[in-house]
């Protein structure tokens, strides 16, 4: 079924998003964390059950896709550290070689927050149907370069975002975007995010090929408790993967990425 104005918000994706309203509404004071030193924090990392879509050939991936080390970013268009985070990550991608480490980026779109971040995601999906995944990156990055975030985007223009993405047929690009199954993924992403530990946005997973034993964990700890960071990270209980919330600094990040890569080598 086809809706009779395109990019306005489905009500199949408003309800998927009461999959995250609670923990959403739940979350408000850590949602959008900028990553800044707060309070006091435990002595000993935290472990959480954690569980996630294993990356695929479907997925939008940066980097080799057979790299050990990968960070499943979780992000909202229009969430404005996710802008800043955005910005951080394309640096970072830029000092590892593909076989070392890879960017996969999901959507999780907050509704309660921003209502124009999810007809972003079906449009983003939506241009990767025509231009695949250079097309879905590069309309990625001009949303995250144009959007003033928190709505402020005019989403009237997101098909000539999309055709100068390599989108350039409209009429199969409205077609996607009215297509119950391309929502259907965006939802489904969003779920991901639940599972794999997101309450707020960015939201990113480090996936190892490797165990995190505990040692190599209690190594990453004490990096982030150097800088006072300790507060947004969680650890999976299987020991494959490890939760970091906020738009954290490109030090920081470097610092978890090289213990791991070290690691899996």
């Amino acid at each position: 079924m086809k809706q009779s104005s395109p990019l306005l918000l489905p009500l199949s994706i408003l309800a998927a998003g009461l999959l995250i309203g609670i923990l959403a509404a739940a979350a408000i004071l850590i949602t959008n964390r900028n990553g800044d030193a707060g309070a006091a924090t435990a002595t000993t990392p935290t472990l959480q059950e954690i569980s996630y879509a294993p990356v695929t050939e479907e997925d939008h991936v940066r980097g080799s896709i057979s790299a050990p080390v990968k960070l499943i970013d979780y992000s909202d268009y229009e969430c404005p550290y996710c802008k800043r985070h955005h910005a951080t990550l394309n640096t970072l991608i830029e000092n590892y070689e593909d076989s070392e480490f890879a960017w996969v980026y999901r959507h999780f779109p907050i509704p309660q927050l921003h209502k124009k971040a999810i007809p972003e995601s079906i449009a983003a999906e939506c241009v990767a149907v025509q231009a695949r995944s250079e097309g879905f990156w590069s309309f990625t990055d001009t949303i995250y370069e144009v959007t003033p975030a928190n709505d402020g985007l005019d989403i009237s223009l997101l098909p000539e975002y999309a055709e100068s993405a390599g989108a350039t047929d409209r009429e199969v690009f409205q077609t996607c975007i009215d297509n119950e199954e391309t929502r259907a993924h965006v939802e489904a992403e969003m779920e991901d995010g639940v599972n794999a530990g997101a309450t707020g946005t960015p939201y990113g997973l480090f996936t190892s090929e490797r165990e995190i034993n505990r040692r190599t964990r209690n190594a990453i700890y004490a990096e982030l408790q150097a800088i006072n960071a300790v507060q947004l990270i969680v650890f999976a209980e299987d020991g494959f993967s490890v939760g970091l919330s906020g738009a954290l600094p490109l030090e920081t990040l470097t610092g978890i990425i090289d213990i791991l890569i070290d690691y899996n080598s």
